[in-house]
């Protein structure tokens, strides 16, 4: 649309306006001085940085002729010492060795030039605030006899306090001052909504300015009608100057005539020795974007009756979705449209006035719209302009239009936004270049300010080019050259990298932040450096000095996790594990899915002895990364040295043994297809009782390792409380090699009751099926626990029931199938309703009764029998609905469940094959009794 294309007109001329920096010169300086004793002393401190930027510039010993003498001439005593004794820090500075004496210099121009930028402008502001109590009595003078509510508001804004006084004391910036002109309108003005228009713009621009009050950039707006056809134009921009020169004003003059909307602009900063005017710097037809928008939405309309149509959607019920009276509007305007056409065909221009479009309330809405976003991206440019060439260098902010940008271009053609994202990055880069021309070592930083504000825009190629030419400027002020060509930007990161020193953090920082505002894949870390190098030193056996090297990195970038694992690593190897392990743990805190920590710091534990807590990260290690074999390897010895202590410890009491059994396997269809005999330590409680035969408890060794808990969610006949699967890590520990039979039951019911404050009285007899080398059944679960104490006071051995985790771990024997035989059971195997198959097995016998233990004379991989079917078996453990939360290292899970119920696990003679799997879990209240339910027990290997 044309006014598209003026309003991008606007923006090409606004490119090259003229720009304000803060300027004062000598005779204006000379005149203050002599009145003010403040700016006597600012002045002062002025000459002294102009003196000091002079010396530096000399790199000699022998400098050039002083083209500032006569302003060390003009130096008080006091200035005069200090800058002999800077003169002195340079010659200094160049008997020491480069990079530090030039990394010296470098800084010292950077804050000098900032400094002079300051006091520049420190200097200004004391002048304005002089000039601005001058002001006051002669204007209101003019005031009296000029009469107009015009010159009563300047004659409040001067009469305020100076908000100069608060930008000199650091506690505040001076607001820039916005001037909205809202014209009186006369009745035939308003036929194109004009009154509307002004308000929508009003209230835009007042939340337009307090989006930037809230980050830190006060801005006042003031709306009413400022202009007349007596005070307006560049005439009234000029004596508005002329009386507020002293403040920071920006004047937004609208005008419309001939159904034409223009603004003119004014503006200056309080450090500005001119103002800016631009006369009709928008311009915008308003019938004919009318216009254009009555013809989009007829030419919309029209193309979605034809695509209804075309779906065999009749006219009427395509209409129905619209009023019918805007249904007639796009009828008429798209006759209008057809009218316009056939102008237009016959060489002749069509006069807007003469088009009779019919105008909607949505039409009139968007162009209130448009014209709002127009003047808020003006101001925009302006404000961004305003806070950072007026304020001091160590307060900059940077353009925060670009941040809000994309909503006021949301209704652009895209090839338009694109045009307009140019232009305004092509002011921001002059702006930006003239700072630079005041402070070329400020120009890295400067850049990477512009950066962060562009990566708001969507195309990131701005931003990245601020990257890039912010490094260039980095490193030719050093005199450092980088390698040109397709992969340009990735040679300067690799360029700053390899000579970025501690000095730079602050910068390397604010780079970082660009490079992830961009989203790019890299950053870049001091300490990179100085971990290669330990590195090399690492490689060569030169442990101490990697460990400094590494240590330096740390302390340049304290979240480099290779500089805190390879530390670790040296501290390893030179036997210093507490302090490799505390390494790891950081860099563990750092990055949580790093497999390689767990298995570091898995080793150093393993070094101290603590070989269950390398255990579990070792596991911790596998989980992030399965196919890891280090860890694989690092864990296998580690248990391999767990069982071997546990071997010798057992090998020393007499009362233990080893055991030999068979182990089968079983195919899907339940043949056995191995057939195999494993070896077990076996530990032998001997329980005396007198009255009756000694009785003996066969404890099974159970090696620490890891359990995948649960089972998955294809396995058949499986229940929502076998899942999520999840990792177990188990200490080693002795498990009854069966149930406890009936005549373990009996002798340990004659021992003495428990120490418990209400001990359970236990039935010598309570089963159902009787048989002495029968399970014992029929007994509660608390009357489990009473055996398992009495136990263990009689022995001082810490005898309790298994956790659930202990008891699927213990079952599986390190298998992961539905049983310890396989992907099916057989009854040839074990006891339990065979009426019916489990998956592709066989159907088989059903007993209906428990059988002697070890009928079968088969176990599973550990040694334990008898733990699919036969009897259910109680578990320590509360019931919980599934494994959410569940401990990972094999406790008995006490929390959170629900206590009226507690585990079963195993399956029983009554039950069907499924629910005889590793997996599954049965609930019971523990005082109930059963002849499906028995228990066996377990010792932790820590307690023997």
């Amino acid at each position: 649309m044309e006014f598209w294309f003026k309003f991008q007109q606007w923006l090409e001329a606004f490119i090259e306006a003229q720009v304000c920096l803060p300027t004062c010169d000598a005779a204006t300086l000379d005149a203050a001085i002599a009145l003010d004793a403040g700016v006597a002393i600012l002045a002062q401190e002025l000459w002294l940085t102009q003196l000091q930027l002079q010396a530096l510039a000399d790199r000699s010993d022998n400098p050039k002729p002083n083209i500032l003498a006569d302003l060390e001439f003009r130096l008080i005593p006091e200035y005069h010492y200090k800058l002999a004794k800077f003169r002195q820090q340079i010659v200094e500075s160049m008997s020491g060795v480069e990079p530090d004496s030039g990394q010296w210099r470098r800084s010292q121009q950077q804050e000098l030039q900032q400094k002079l930028y300051t006091t520049e402008l420190q200097i200004i502001q004391a002048i304005r605030a002089s000039d601005r109590s001058s002001e006051i009595e002669p204007h209101a003078l003019k005031h009296d006899a000029a009469g107009s509510l015009t010159w009563e508001t300047v004659s409040q804004l001067l009469s305020k306090p100076t908000s100069a006084n608060s930008e000199l004391s650091g506690s505040g910036i001076v607001p820039l001052q916005i001037l909205l002109h809202i014209p009186t309108l006369n009745p035939e003005d308003n036929l194109l909504g004009l009154a509307d228009i002004f308000k929508e713009l009003e209230a835009r621009l007042q939340h337009f300015c307090r989006t930037y009050a809230t980050q830190g950039r006060p801005v006042q707006l003031l709306a009413r009608d400022w202009f007349s056809s007596t005070f307006s134009g560049k005439a009234a921009i000029n004596d508005l100057f002329t009386l507020l020169k002293t403040e920071s004003i920006l004047a937004l003059e609208s005008d419309v005539f001939a159904e034409t909307l223009y603004l003119h602009l004014g503006y200056w900063g309080f450090s500005c020795a001119d103002y800016r005017y631009q006369p009709s710097a928008l311009e915008i037809d308003l019938r004919e974007c009318l216009n254009s928008f009555a013809k989009k939405s007829a030419m919309d309309w029209w193309k979605g009756l034809k695509q209804s149509t075309a779906k065999g959607i009749s006219p009427e019920q395509y209409s129905q979705n619209y009023d019918p009276g805007t249904v007639q509007i796009f009828i008429d305007n798209l006759k209008a449209i057809e009218q316009e056409q056939k102008v237009r065909q016959s060489g002749m221009t069509a006069n807007p006035l003469d088009l009779l479009y019919t105008f909607q309330p949505q039409d009139f809405m968007r162009l209130r719209e448009h014209i709002a976003n127009f003047y808020c991206i003006l101001l925009g440019l302006h404000l961004d302009e305003y806070f950072l060439l007026n304020l001091m260098p160590k307060s900059r902010l940077r353009p925060l239009l670009p941040q809000m940008l994309s909503r006021l271009v949301a209704d652009m053609p895209p090839q338009e936004i694109a045009q307009v994202e140019k232009q305004i990055v092509m002011r921001y880069q002059l702006l930006y270049k003239l700072l630079a021309e005041r402070e070329p070592f400020s120009y890295p930083d400067l850049c990477l300010d512009l950066a962060l504000s562009l990566s708001d825009l969507p195309e990131q190629a701005w931003s990245k080019s601020q990257i890039a030419n912010s490094i260039t400027s980095w490193l030719k002020l050093r005199g450092i050259s980088h390698m040109r060509g397709v992969s340009e930007f990735a040679n300067l990161l690799d360029a700053i990298t390899a000579n970025a020193t501690l000095a730079d953090r602050g910068y390397l920082n604010k780079l970082n932040q660009c490079l992830a505002a961009i989203g790019h894949n890299r950053s870049i870390s001091l300490g990179a450096t100085w971990v290669a190098q330990g590195a090399s030193k690492y490689e060569a056996d030169d442990y101490k000095g990697a460990i400094a090297d590494f240590t330096q990195a740390i302390e340049l970038d304290n979240l480099h996790v290779e500089a805190y694992l390879q530390r670790g690593q040296a501290y390893t190897n030179l036997g210093k594990y507490q302090q490799a392990i505390d390494d790891y743990s950081k860099a563990i805190e750092l990055r949580p899915n790093s497999a390689k920590a767990y298995n570091y710091r898995g080793n150093a534990y393993r070094e101290l002895g603590e070989c269950k807590i390398a255990i579990a990260d070792y596991d911790r290690s596998l989980t992030i990364d399965p196919n890891s074999t280090t860890a694989k390897s690092d864990r296998r010895i580690t248990l391999d040295i767990m069982a071997e202590a546990d071997r010798q410890h057992l090998g020393e009491n007499s009362h233990s043994r080893e055991f030999e059994y068979e182990v089968v396997r079983l195919n899907s269809n339940g043949k056995e297809i191995n057939r195999r005999t494993n070896c077990a330590k076996l530990l032998i409680q001997d329980i005396e009782v007198k009255g009756i035969p000694p009785v003996s408890i066969e404890m099974v060794y159970i090696p620490s390792g890891v359990c995948f808990m649960g089972s998955p969610d294809r396995e058949s006949g499986r229940d929502f409380s076998e899942g999520p699967q999840h990792w177990v890590t188990m200490s080693s520990f002795f498990m009854s090699k069966s149930p406890i039979t009936q005549a373990q039951w009996h002798a340990v019911a004659k021992l003495p009751a428990s120490e418990r404050a209400s001990p359970l009285h236990l039935n010598l007899d309570p089963s159902h099926f009787k048989g002495l080398d029968r399970p014992v059944e029929s007994i509660s679960w608390f009357e489990a626990v009473e055996f398992c104490a009495r136990l263990a006071r009689a022995t001082g051995l810490n005898y309790r029931l298994p956790s659930e985790a202990e008891w699927e771990y213990a079952c599986r024997g390190g298998t992961k199938t539905p049983f310890s035989y396989g992907h099916t059971i057989s009854t040839d195997l074990a006891n339990y309703d065979g009426t019916s198959a489990y998956g592709f097995g066989a159907v088989g016998e059903y007993r209906n009764q428990t059988l002697p233990i070890c009928s079968f004379r088969v176990g599973n991989p550990f040694g334990l029998f008898d733990m699919h079917g036969q009897v259910w078996e109680w578990c320590a453990d509360l019931w919980h609905d599934n494994y959410e939360g569940a401990p990972t290292n094999g406790e008995i899970w006490q929390t959170g469940g629900d206590d009226e119920f507690r585990i079963v696990r195993g399956g029983s003679w009554f039950n069907n094959p499924g629910r005889c799997r590793a997996a599954v879990r049965g609930k019971y209240s523990p005082d109930v009794w059963l002849d499906q339910i028995g228990f066996r027990i377990v010792m932790p290997t820590s307690s023997y």
